[in-house]
């Protein structure tokens, strides 16, 4: 696949993705009815999409810079902001959430409190966990940093299954197929290996997650050495489609033991991922491949964004309790006013002081400008 083409249906859907990450996690802030199935709509693909064009990427810029380069560039441009929001973006972040969600029990928390919910010392509500949505920026590293060792094998991979004829049968009707349920295989493996670590590793979110996308990554590194199965994957799937409403009314209507109504459970799962996603990619082919000033300011911002919704949205929340109920006209308001505030912050801040740049963005003055530039 050429290296240097562009494709803007890529970039839109990469940030559509990360863009409804807002509306799930307003999801946290209280009961808002059916606006609340967002999040559970969100988990059928949103991760496994945005790691699927990660590992599409990756690839292409390895290829492109070789190993120093491409692990410089890309431990900067991820360490840098995760570390520099750890430090400085989530303990203030917790703090409103330990305060949004507990001011009855603790009018007047601080950061102890914080601290000893944190470590299971007092009882809180509201999601107290000190990575937060930074989760995905700790994947992205682990999996960078295995891009040189595993290309090569992507590459023989993508070029083997390119060669079956069986892939090529009318047109590559049967290729989503075969991909998604290689991935639900390799899934299901990680699951069971977790399982066998014991509860002290499958239950830590960070290695669960980062093993169970990590098959969705090396997907996105296949597609990008293979021009057919990128093609031919991107396809709102019937066949696919068929196999999973069997699958799904399976689970209703058969009574099943716990450990297959489990194993089933994340079969389905996986299967959900993979058509939702490829039928994204053909949707945006078809429908959003193109580019002007709005998706040009978007893709610019949407990392300082992502970075900063989280702390957004709990200080929208707290401002918006103290005179409204937190109703659905909250949930549409909370979401728009988060994503603007966060395209104004790397519009008029992070993207105009070099210190921030690098410390949000990871970006250089130099690179800053050629991006800038480019756009």
């Amino acid at each position: 696949m050429s290296e240097m083409r562009r494709l803007h249906y890529v970039d839109n859907l990469r940030v559509t993705c990360m863009l409804l990450g807002i509306l799930v996690h307003v999801t946290t802030l209280g009961d808002f009815g059916a606006f609340g199935l967002v999040a559970e709509f969100s988990d059928m693909f949103r991760m496994a999409t945005f790691f699927m064009i990660s590992g599409f990427l990756g690839i292409m810029l390895y290829r492109r810079y070789g190993t120093r380069r491409f692990l410089g560039n890309r431990m900067r441009n991820l360490a840098v902001p995760l570390i520099s929001s750890l430090l400085l973006l989530n303990p203030v972040t917790l703090l409103l959430v330990f305060r949004y969600h507990n001011a009855a029990a603790w009018p007047d928390a601080g950061f102890p409190e914080v601290w000893q919910a944190l470590n299971g010392s007092i009882p809180a509500r509201g999601r107290m966990v000190w990575h937060l949505h930074l989760w995905f920026l700790f994947s992205l590293i682990a999996y960078i940093c295995c891009v040189p060792l595993v290309s090569g094998g992507a590459a023989r991979l993508a070029a083997w299954l390119s060669g079956l004829g069986l892939m090529h049968w009318r047109g590559g009707v049967l290729v989503p197929s075969v991909l998604a349920f290689g991935v639900t295989g390799l899934i299901v493996t990680m699951v069971v290996l977790l399982r066998l670590a014991g509860p002290q590793v499958s239950e830590t979110w960070l290695i669960r997650a980062t093993l169970v996308y990590s098959p969705f990554f090396l997907l996105g590194m296949m597609f990008f050495c293979s021009e057919f199965l990128w093609q031919a994957a991107q396809r709102v799937d019937l066949p696919l489609l068929a196999v999973l409403v069997l699958l799904m009314a399976v689970q209703q209507l058969v009574p099943l033991s716990g450990t297959i109504e489990g194993a089933l459970s994340q079969v389905v799962l996986a299967l959900q991922r993979c058509w939702i996603s490829f039928a994204l990619l053909a949707l945006f082919h078809r429908w959003i491949d193109r580019r002007n000033d709005l998706s040009d300011l978007l893709s610019r911002s949407i990392y300082t964004v992502y970075l900063f919704h989280y702390l957004i949205i709990y200080l929208l929340a707290t401002l918006w309790v103290q005179v409204l109920p937190m109703d659905k006209t909250a949930f549409v308001a909370i979401s728009v006013a988060t994503a603007m505030a966060g395209i104004l912050l790397h519009s008029l801040v992070i993207e105009r002081i070099p210190l921030l740049n690098f410390l949000f963005n990871g970006k250089l003055v130099a690179q800053a400008e050629a991006v800038r530039k480019s756009t």
